[in-house]
């Protein structure tokens, strides 16, 4: 997404600037930083709160993108104005959140380029032509591939035809579902991959049926399965660290000094 930035940052440096549409340099660096803003802040976010990042972000920095909409959709920032420009720096930041979560998080995989995925439906393709099997991974990557690179088409024709239709009145308000929907897709990506709160409340009720066959819930009565009850009770001396539990303590007693406690074993 940077890259046409930094053409165009480039191009601004050269005696071709003074004739030419593009902006000053100071501009496209102000947008570069501010992507690299919400990018960086992504990754502090999911270092306090982890898998949690982007949901967190999602908020504060949709809401910033729609008021920056909404001031250009009432005209309170007019185009000629030298404020005009800066509205950006409300943009950048949602959008550097948006790649670092796609490129780091559980998609792992750029959503807004389109080159990589084309070469990796090229490698795929070869291995195809030479008669070899893909793995599951690489059935996965393919997928995956060919669904980012119709979407970036299908939301190019899209925006072309909103821009068509609105080319009279001017295209200031065209995002502002953009901010919301964004904000949605963010709390998705981080909740559906690690459903952790849910995935404890559901372990509870499990535990809870096992103690005490004839529990209710609401107005259902619960009848636990044994086999259920038995895996259940099992899980418990292992605790899976990712739903916020505590590690089993190590035995404190070493072996050895059980063995000498048991005394000598005797000898035939």
């Amino acid at each position: 997404m940077m890259t046409g930035n930094v053409v165009f940052l480039g191009r601004s440096l050269t005696p071709e600037q003074a004739s030419s549409p593009v902006l000053s340099a100071p501009y496209y660096l102000v947008v570069m930083m501010t992507f690299f803003i919400g990018a960086l802040t992504y990754r502090l976010a999911e270092a306090r709160w982890p898998s949690r990042g982007a949901s967190t972000l999602g908020l504060p920095f949709g809401l910033m993108m729609l008021g920056a909409e909404l001031v250009l959709k009432m005209g309170w920032t007019p185009q000629g104005n030298s404020l005009y420009p800066l509205t950006i720096v409300a943009y950048a930041p949602m959008f550097g959140v948006l790649n670092a979560a796609c490129a780091a998080g559980q998609l792992a995989t750029p959503t807004t380029m389109t080159t990589g995925h084309l070469l990796t439906l090229a490698a795929s393709g070869a291995k195809l032509c030479r008669r070899q099997k893909l793995t599951h991974v690489e059935k996965t990557k393919v997928m995956m591939s060919m669904l980012v690179s119709l979407s970036i088409f299908a939301g190019a024709v899209l925006g072309g035809f909103v821009y068509w239709v609105s080319s009279e009145a001017g295209t200031h308000g065209a995002l502002l579902p953009v901010a919301p929907a964004l904000a949605l897709l963010f709390w998705l990506h981080d909740h559906l991959a690690k459903p952790r709160r849910l995935a404890k409340k559901l372990s509870k009720l499990r535990r809870a049926a096992c103690k005490s066959p004839d529990s209710k819930i609401g107005n259902a009565e619960v009848k636990p399965n044994n086999d259920e009850c038995e895996a259940e009770s099992g899980e418990d001396s292992t605790v899976d660290l990712e739903l916020g539990g505590e590690p089993p303590e190590a035995d404190a007693t070493p072996r050895a000094a059980t063995s000498a406690a048991a005394g000598p074993e005797k000898t035939m």
